[in-house]
């Protein structure tokens, strides 16, 4: 700034002209809307015409700004907001630089303001600017796509990569095949469920590199691409085609539920009689004759798989069952070669209480406890580790999970976990506590 414009700035008249602004606008910027004190604030002139002293504007033709929002509205720094996002490079290292913060960074996000043009950033910054979470999830989705092509369940047979069990959203089990042909890789798709060859699956079967390759099967299988695929052409129609138990059954036992061992195990903890009723219910637990208790295996659909029969005594520890004892529901009621797909304890409740988080515990008394305690979550049982699969958490849409272990199998726990991160493309945290006060 010259010597006569700073000397404009000093006069009498446009520190009194500042001042009147600076007074009727509150002493607030009028970008951010913070209240800051008279130095950090200044006057900006939306237009600057020829001729006129800085203080011969009318109240509608200049805004209080402080610093950094004047700065910004010249062009100085990088706009606040009014950034999209463009898209993903991955450097593979720590190569690049972030246009923003400075900072090292792999994954390069490119961001467009329509009055700067495009700034390369990192992920943190990119939302930042954006508003939104796209360069996150798009980064987390890369990362989970590299966890599947470093993989250790890949194994090499001299010019062949073999992934002997993939499991997609559908539940289907895949086995894939990749051969060097050492200026191509090729994939292959097996499925002996339903005699599935990928010779039938119309796309590009040749890749240049082998993570290319992995890349393809990652985004086929996780994408539903191959499930929808075999769905349009009724290959995995069968799948779908089960005998589910009555919901009649499942009414008559639910009947005795004030005989349960379980029910009364609760009333002696001084839990209110009306949270337990509700629980029941919404679990539809119920009791045999000879007092075991009934936990029904219902889908989002409210289709019953089965009902595992479990006996405990008064104080709701477990009996061991003689191997003549038939505890579960399907085998006494269904046809004998009924072999119902399984499903967790309380999935339905997914359908029944959609606005509930979720979380997942091991067996189904810590869940009903857990309920009476903390109804304000959906809380499902696995029954067992090995049960913790990718393809049984179709029904669930959230991206964050949470499971409480036992800490005797929370290494077991947190081995799964990882592997449904690679293949959903989601966060599991595991947890070593007990939920039940």
């Amino acid at each position: 700034m010259d010597k006569i414009l700073v000397a404009r700035y000093r006069k009498k008249e446009w520190k009194d002209f500042r001042k009147r602004i600076l007074e009727k606008v509150g002493y607030v910027c009028c970008k951010c809307g913070m209240k800051k004190d008279e130095k950090e604030l200044q006057l900006h002139h939306i237009q600057y015409i020829k001729g006129r002293m800085p203080w011969e504007y009318s109240e509608n033709e200049v805004i209080i700004l402080c610093k950094g929002c004047h700065l910004e509205e010249h062009g100085k720094i990088y706009p606040r907001s009014g950034w999209v996002y463009m898209g993903e490079d991955d450097l593979g290292d720590l190569s690049g630089t972030c246009e923003h913060c400075g900072h090292d960074i792999r994954y390069e996000h490119t961001v467009y303001h329509p009055e700067w043009g495009n700034l390369i950033v990192g992920c943190g910054c990119a939302d930042k600017l954006t508003g939104t979470t796209d360069a996150s999830e798009m980064q987390l989705y890369e990362e989970k796509i590299e966890k599947f092509i470093q993989s250790t369940k890949w194994k090499r047979y001299k010019n062949l990569y073999v992934f002997n069990k993939l499991v997609s959203p559908q539940n289907v089990e895949y086995k894939i095949k990749i051969w060097d042909n050492v200026t191509r890789f090729n994939i292959q798709v097996e499925c002996k469920q339903i005699d599935f060859y990928s010779k039938d699956f119309n796309a590009k079967n040749n890749y240049l590199t082998l993570n290319e390759a992995k890349r393809k099967i990652y985004e086929v299988i996780v994408n539903h691409e191959l499930d929808n695929f075999l769905i349009r052409q009724n290959i995995i129609e069968r799948l779908y085609n089960q005998n589910f138990i009555s919901k009649k059954l499942v009414e008559k036992y639910s009947e005795k539920k004030y005989e349960n061992p379980l029910y009364q195990y609760l009333m002696r903890m001084k839990i209110d009689k009306t949270t337990i009723d509700m629980v029941f219910d919404d679990y539809g637990v119920g009791s045999t004759c000879d007092g075991g208790i009934i936990f029904w295996q219902i889908d989002e659909k409210y289709h019953i798989h089965r009902g595992q029969i479990i006996w405990y005594d008064s104080d709701c520890k477990f009996i061991k069952q003689k191997k003549s004892v038939k505890d579960y529901f399907h085998i006494d009621f269904g046809k004998d070669k009924y072999e119902p797909a399984m499903c967790y304890f309380g999935q339905h409740l997914v359908a029944k209480y959609p606005q509930k988080k979720i979380r997942f515990v091991k067996n189904e008394i810590t869940a009903l406890v857990a309920a009476c305690y903390r109804p304000d979550f959906n809380w499902i049982a696995m029954i067992d580790v090995k049960k913790f699969r990718n393809y049984r958490l179709n029904f669930v849409k959230e991206c964050n999970l949470i499971v409480y272990s036992e800490s005797c199998d929370s290494k077991e726990w947190e081995e799964h976990a990882s592997n449904i991160e690679i293949l959903r493309g989601v966060r599991i945290k595991v947890i070593e506590n007990s939920i039940i006060p």
